[in-house]
């Protein structure tokens, strides 16, 4: 809040927050300087609007007429398809029904758009949406909620409820909904299909049916964070059965999620949670990893957050375990035992973590088939072993110093993972040059992250030439010299390319040179004259964003959309978050 104030502080503002439902925490943090800033916000309270400007009324959204609600429920079942006439008359019942109430019709749409669409089912669901002119409009909502839910199919409604166990407004990130709906036990093997690509395609049901909300994408279009509406979240909670009071005294508890953060250790003693599937403490900073953890034997996801938690041999205690996460540490030793787990899927170590070798000989298992993600491990021989009996990984990061052979630069050859995906390769500062001439990079990578790994420019020619690689990421001079002199052939699907804090200062570059990308990211690229426009030609190209760049490079991305837009290319999106020069946030 005080940052806020600071860099609002004598500028003109334009601000606009939506769901407010508390004024006087927040009216503090923006600056009065009578310079006609103003405030723009949405609240479902009506008392908070009126004790802001209490001599002012607020404005009421009115609800949508029945045209502009059949137009809402036409666009979300048929898209660009037309209406068959014999279904236009019964889909205007319904909407009028809804009331107006965008949310209600919307929900309705989401549940009409997973099914056949035939008249006998249009006309039952009209019967089954409540007339709003009988309850009001926070009922009528969650009655049609209840309709959408009731026809959901058995296998996605816990998994749409558990999105109650999250605070109101919370985003959500997918990997993490993911890896606890498996954990909790909603996802069941579908064929050869993994557990985490069977969640994955009962959340995007969830999102066809507009009762989850898309909240962050990635750099590639995949979802990266979703969230329900507050109304969907009240109803979650309605359904679900609500813990006791004193948590003390509930011994079948099987999952403890803590959202408020803190610098203390929990006040709980776990060991009377016999019976948990899931403990995510991430929220709390925990001193010590507790040994009576490794006592609770069926454990599914477990994730904890401290600087200084050394991993115990009594891990392998955890039979069950399936996700291990220890965030914020500045690393560890992984103790062999860990490998024990034959169902760990996902294992995730924040800072420089060193992996003792394990002796296979002694009780471990032939292959860690269900592993899929391993990060942060240092590059070294040690975990070579561990890597070849991860047929399955998908997911890699390297953080720490990465050795030295004849001058090259190395890690373990990755060519035998078929399966790995996103490589992250997070070098320990040095000052030396490296190169790639050594390296075996996995056939099917999409996803490369390079930070502080100091690679002649000329190495990207290695790089633009992984067949499948649909982002990459630049960092803290992952590629060092003054220029760089894009080669034709290579980043034939590259979709996203993000420099951030890299030294610099002439790029050459065409279109033909990428071909199918879509976003380019430039961040504080303090020395680049400008930003190639040949870029802009690029028929697939979306979005340009620039933050903390030199006022030159700035001007060249204001000149690539001007350029554009005169040719008729109005898709294409500038944005300008700040330069050095101005220190302004601007966006166009």
């Amino acid at each position: 809040g005080e940052e806020l104030y600071r860099g609002l502080k004598g500028k003109r503002y334009l601000i606009v927050m939506d769901d407010i439902e508390a004024w006087n925490d927040l009216k503090k943090y923006f600056p009065n300087d009578n310079n006609k800033s103003r405030i723009l916000f949405t609240s479902r309270i009506t008392n908070v609007a009126l004790h802001v400007k209490p001599d002012r009324p607020p404005h009421p959204l009115r609800f949508l007429t029945e045209d502009e609600s059949w137009e809402l429920l036409k666009q979300k079942i048929f898209r660009t398809e037309v209406c068959p006439p014999v279904l236009e008359k019964i889909g205007k019942q319904i909407v009028r029904k809804c009331g107006g109430l965008p949310l209600a019709i919307v929900v309705v749409a989401g549940l009409l758009a997973k099914t056949d669409k035939m008249q006998d089912w249009w006309e039952q669901v009209t019967q089954s949406v409540s007339s709003h002119s009988i309850i009001g409009n926070a009922e009528q909502c969650m009655n049609t909620l209840a309709l959408s839910y009731g026809h959901l199919p058995n296998h996605l409604k816990a998994c749409f409820l558990y999105f109650g166990a999250f605070p109101e407004d919370y985003e959500i990130r997918v990997w993490k909904l993911i890896r606890l709906w498996i954990a909790e036990g909603f996802i069941h093997q579908i064929g050869q299909k993994s557990l985490e690509d069977v969640a994955g395609e009962y959340l995007m049901d969830l999102i066809d049916r507009s009762l989850v909300l898309v909240a962050k994408k990635k750099s590639t279009g995949e979802i990266k964070a979703c969230r329900i509406h507050d109304l969907l979240h009240d109803f979650c909670l309605t359904k679900m059965c609500i813990p006791l009071d004193n948590v003390s005294t509930t011994l079948h508890i099987r999952s403890f999620l803590w959202f408020a953060y803190d610098h203390q250790s929990p006040s709980h003693d776990f060991l009377t949670f016999r019976h948990l599937r899931v403990l995510d403490l991430l929220a709390i900073w925990i001193p010590e990893f507790s040994h009576g953890i490794t006592q609770l034997f069926l454990l599914r996801y477990l994730a904890l957050r401290g600087e200084h938690l050394a991993i115990p041999d009594s891990i392998s205690n955890l039979h069950n375990l399936e996700t291990l996460i220890v965030s914020d540490g500045i690393g560890t030793t992984i103790p062999p035992n860990i490998w024990k787990i034959v169902k760990l899927r996902h294992l995730r170590i924040g800072g420089i973590n060193y992996m003792e070798a394990p002796n296979f000989e002694d009780g471990y298992p032939l292959a860690l088939d269900n592993l899929q993600t391993i990060t942060q491990i240092e590059p070294s021989a040690s975990c070579e072993s561990v890597l070849a009996r991860t047929p399955n990984l998908r997911k890699l990061g390297f953080c720490g110093h990465f050795n030295r052979v004849m001058g090259c630069f190395w890690f373990p050859d990755l060519d035998f993972l078929n399966q790995l995906e996103t490589l992250w390769l997070l070098n320990k500062p040095t000052p030396r040059i490296n190169n790639l001439q050594r390296v075996k990079f996995p056939p099917h990578l999409k996803r490369l992250l390079l930070s502080h790994t100091r690679l002649e420019w000329e190495e990207m020619s290695i790089i633009g030439m992984l067949p499948n690689l649909e982002a990459l990421k630049l960092e803290y001079n992952a590629c060092i010299g003054p220029s760089w002199e894009t080669n034709d052939g290579g980043f034939r699907r590259l979709k996203f390319l993000r420099f951030y804090l890299m030294n610099i200062k002439q790029w050459s570059a065409s279109s033909s040179q990428f071909p199918s990308l879509q976003r380019l990211e430039l961040g504080r690229c303090e020395k680049l004259k400008e930003i190639p426009s040949e870029l802009g030609d690029i028929s697939t190209l979306q979005t340009i964003e620039v933050s903390w760049c030199s006022q030159s490079a700035t001007n060249s991305a204001r000149r690539i959309r001007e350029e554009q837009k005169s040719m008729g290319n109005d898709w294409l999106q500038i944005s300008i978050l700040r330069t050095l020069d101005s220190g302004l946030a601007t966006y166009s």
